[in-house]
């Protein structure tokens, strides 16, 4: 049907749709995504970093991210550890690393930060935007948490207001569009818009959900009409919770507590060091007997992720869970064992990754090369991804975590009684 128009050679309803959420965002080309912001990810960086071509980035990037470095055929570069162990929360690419990486790897063709990260940190984009310039390379941005930021001046400006070259969005998280439903935009034409194209035809369904699509459209409307008052109201109510934790001698990471740099007022992550408290089990706490789900907790740290839709009676709740979780007995304390350094990448990790691989016990994975991914929650960074040599630190440090009731995301063997490593090529290898 002509008045359907359709994704993936849009000229009618999608492309005025797309239009007005370009103008909306700042933006001077916006895609539609159906399949997440991981779609948008994965297309974002295999436009912009071809076969052996290497991309700077946070050892502390999503998932989705290494998995567009394993579909681009990318060489990552790490810059730094992607934790900083002082705060126990994940640290973006280090500038002084990433203009490093800039002199020494002609290949290295794009630079990704993300931004807002899990914890609420918002780092100035503008020294990566520069030096991106200066260089010649691309500044890429996870925004997945950052749709709603700009709409008022106690938000953070968005990435492309700061000199992003792209940007992908999860409008479904701090905006209403429905599960699954995103958002690249495209900012002047250092990226190749049509490598964005190809690319987003290669990786989207060629059956797209209107419900999915018709959601963006309906939260870019209501972002321009409602936003900033609906936003201004959420961020009052929010910082009527922080108060009320502070007055109780509880800390939350911001501006005056925490690494330097912007932060997003709707992360309300509540600091427990010293209370003899782990956020896991104010978190059960929470869910047991307040009927409130965190977004997120770690030894360390309890995070609630708040909005419009959001009253100030489940605030308040909130607060008096976290309250009420402080007068349990202090037996839950635990701490991060010492993240070890990164372990060598001996292959491309799409090698690795698509390559023939085998399962060995844990005990005897040292000196073979991962080929899966293994992310233990907390704290979010990868302990090991595919083509890197595994260590005897990092199977100590993985060990050390499994005690502590970490999960993993990325094995074969969720509880790494295995580890599926790189396995030689034989006759019947089909590739």
């Amino acid at each position: 049907m002509d008045e359907t128009d359709s994704l993936h050679a849009p000229e009618g309803v999608i492309a005025q749709a797309q239009a007005l959420a370009a103008r909306a965002f700042g933006a001077d080309q916006t895609h539609f995504l159906v399949n997440g912001s991981t779609g948008g990810i994965h297309a974002m960086v295999m436009a912009a970093v071809g076969p052996g071509e290497a991309i700077a980035l946070s050892r502390a990037s999503h998932l989705s991210v290494l998995g567009a470095v394993v579909l681009a055929g990318a060489r990552p570069v790490f810059t730094g550890s992607g934790w900083d162990a002082e705060w126990q929360v994940p640290e973006p690419p280090a500038l002084d690393a990433v203009e490093a990486a800039f002199a020494a790897d002609p290949g290295l063709r794009a630079v990704l930060v993300t931004r807002p990260d899990y914890f609420g940190r918002a780092v100035s984009l503008a020294p990566y935007a520069e030096a991106c310039r200066r260089h010649d390379r691309l500044l890429l941005v996870d925004e997945a948490h950052g749709a709603h930021l700009g709409l008022t001046s106690r938000l953070p400006a968005p990435a492309l207001a700061q000199g992003a070259d792209a940007a992908v969005q999860s409008t479904h998280k701090l905006l209403s569009g429905l599960t699954q439903a995103s958002m690249l935009h495209l900012k002047g034409d250092r990226l190749s818009p049509l490598r964005v194209r190809k690319m987003l035809r290669l990786l989207q369904t060629t059956s797209p959900s209107y419900l999915l699509m018709a959601s963006l459209d309906a939260a870019r409307h209501q972002r321009e009409t409602q936003g900033e008052a609906a936003w201004q109201e959420a961020i009052a109510l929010i910082d009527e919770a922080r108060e009320r934790l502070a007055r109780h001698g509880l800390a939350c990471l911001g501006p005056t507590h925490g690494p330097a740099g912007d932060w997003d007022p709707a992360k309300l992550i509540v600091d427990l060091a010293g209370t003899g408290h782990d956020g896991y089990a104010v978190a059960d706490h929470l869910h047991d007997h307040f009927h409130v789900q965190v977004e997120l907790a770690t030894p360390r740290y309890l995070g609630a992720l708040a909005g419009p839709g959001n009253t100030r009676e489940e605030l308040m709740r909130l607060v008096d869970g976290i309250l009420s979780a402080l007068s349990l007995p202090k037996e839950m304390a635990t701490a991060y064992p010492e993240v070890p350094p990164a372990p060598e990448l001996v292959v491309l990790p799409r090698d690795a990754h698509l390559g023939p691989s085998r399962a060995v016990p844990f005990a005897q994975a040292v000196g073979e090369v991962a080929a899966e991914w293994i992310c233990p929650y907390p704290p979010g960074v990868p302990a090991l991804i595919p083509g890197e040599r595994i260590t005897k630190q990092v199977l100590e440090y993985l060990d050390a975590l499994r005690a502590l009731g970490a999960e993993f995301v990325g094995p074969e063997a969720p509880d790494l009684e295995t580890l599926t490593v790189c396995a030689p090529r034989t006759a019947h290898t089909p590739f």
